[in-house]
């Protein structure tokens, strides 16, 4: 039992010992500013921890009562006549990082809170100067001008949010009521070393991505950092439904107590034919616009009335075809021609331009785009205003290679038979071999010979 003991106590004092030469310490949890109750302390560590916040992954300091009292000696020793007789910023010999600062006391009144918000203030204040993407953290000058430059115009900046210090403590002393310093130590050190080590410590400050509003846009002007608002606004003739400001948070996503949008629809016209409002206006939410066609033209089989639902209608828009006449069919991966074509055109996948009226007795044929392979009827006429039979489609193709029954072609992976092998090429052919699902191909060749077998084509 004694020796569990003497363990116990070895290791306390082993902790306490690395506390002392971290400046943290390791055998009690992290003092914040609540835990301070002097109002330079817990204003110094609080103004620290709210300049940290504004910046990606950087985590707050702890308040170290060991480093405060070193920091307390070399503020003593600065304001000092004896010592430090010109009053200069002495950094001072502590293996710390280190910020300090001198001011001029404007009148007796000056709080300790005051205090630290001058000096905080003053350091932060470098953060327009530093370059992010390079290590000696200015914009202009090369070389040795630019590590100078970097050296007394920025570290002080570096120093207050660099993410790898964990613990700091801070002190004032005033010289003859004249003037005041503030010194600040940090360990583990900051504002040294390579580019990757600022690169990995003076982080970049939190940004939001401006807001996307669809018919809407935001009025406030970028970057948009952390705790910033921004206000949004409709395009005209479009009504603003939410809240019409947002904060930029942490996660770097704006929050607003509503989600705007901008409510409306815009009325588009249609060929050979006319709405009830004006093309290109905007029209409220609920409202409703009525189609018609021109004369010798006929409505498809769309609502001719929309009704306009948030910022879209809720049916497409009504098509005008020539009365005696058919639509040509819009297919989604392919082509209704409605003329012969040549391999060139069919190949390429282009569009003759012909008018979308079809003419009756006229016949249209399904071209399939590449990869993909039509399933249904490949060719449609036009009778009496409608297409006879159903009209094929185009989907994605999974075979190279086709397996023919009777002069038949069977896709053994999707069980389609073809009059004639399907268009079918391109790298989504490749996808699926015919030989890579030999079990179920055998079984579905087997299954439509004895279906052949037993009703022979005549």
């Amino acid at each position: 039992m004694s020796s569990l003991i003497n363990t116990y106590l070895s290791l306390v004092v082993v902790l306490a010992i690395c506390g002392i030469s971290s400046g943290r310490d390791l055998t009690r949890n992290c003092i914040t500013e609540q835990d301070l109750s002097d109002p330079f302390e817990s204003t110094v560590l609080s103004l620290h921890n709210a300049a940290r916040s504004k910046h990606e992954d950087t985590p707050p300091l702890c308040w170290s009562e060991s480093i405060a009292a070193d920091a307390k000696t070399h503020a003593d020793f600065l304001a000092d006549p004896e010592q430090n007789p010109e009053g200069f910023e002495i950094k001072s010999s502590y293996m710390y990082g280190e910020n300090l600062y001198r001011a001029k006391i404007l009148f007796s009144g000056t709080t300790g809170a005051e205090i630290a918000r001058g000096a905080v203030q003053s350091w932060y204040n470098q953060e327009p100067l530093y370059n992010y993407n390079f290590e000696h953290g200015v914009y202009s000058g090369s070389g040795k001008q630019r590590a100078s430059a970097h050296l007394y115009s920025t570290k002080k900046f570096t120093q207050v949010v660099w993410r790898s210090s964990e613990n700091m403590g801070c002190a004032t002393s005033t010289r003859h009521s004249h003037y005041y310093f503030v010194v600040c130590l940090y360990t583990p050190e900051g504002s040294k070393g390579d580019k990757s080590t600022y690169h990995d410590n003076v982080r970049k400050k939190i940004a939001c991505d401006p807001p996307t509003i669809y018919k809407g846009r935001h009025t406030t002007a970028g970057p948009f950092l952390l705790d910033q608002e921004v206000r949004v606004r409709c395009e005209e003739g479009y009504t603003l439904e939410g809240s019409k400001q947002g904060t930029c948070l942490k996660n770097k996503t704006f929050h607003f107590e509503e989600e705007p949008r901008c409510t409306g629809c815009e009325v588009q016209g249609i060929a050979n034919g006319s709405a009830s409002i004006e093309e290109g206006t905007v029209i409220a939410d609920g409202e409703t616009v009525i189609y018609s066609c021109d004369k010798g033209f006929s409505l498809d089989s769309a609502p001719r009335v929309l009704q306009c639902l948030g910022n879209e209608f809720i049916h497409s828009l009504p098509k005008c075809r020539k009365e005696g006449y058919c639509l040509r069919p819009e297919l989604e991966n392919g082509f209704a021609y409605a003329r012969s074509i040549d391999d060139d055109f069919r190949y390429r996948g282009e569009d003759v331009g012909w008018d979308h009226n079809i003419p009756e007795g006229e016949n249209i044929t399904i071209i399939c785009g590449t990869g993909y392979e039509l399933v249904g009827n490949y060719t449609a006429t036009c009778r009496g205003e409608k297409f006879s039979g159903q009209v094929g489609t185009c989907q994605l193709c999974y075979i190279k290679d086709l397996k023919t029954i009777y002069n038949r072609y069977v896709n053994v992976y999707t069980g389609m038979v073809y009059d004639r092998p399907p268009i079918c090429f391109g790298p989504n052919a490749e996808k699926v071999s015919a030989s890579s699902n030999s079990h179920i191909s055998q079984l579905l060749v087997v299954l439509m010979f004895f279906s052949y077998t037993l009703n022979p084509v005549t």
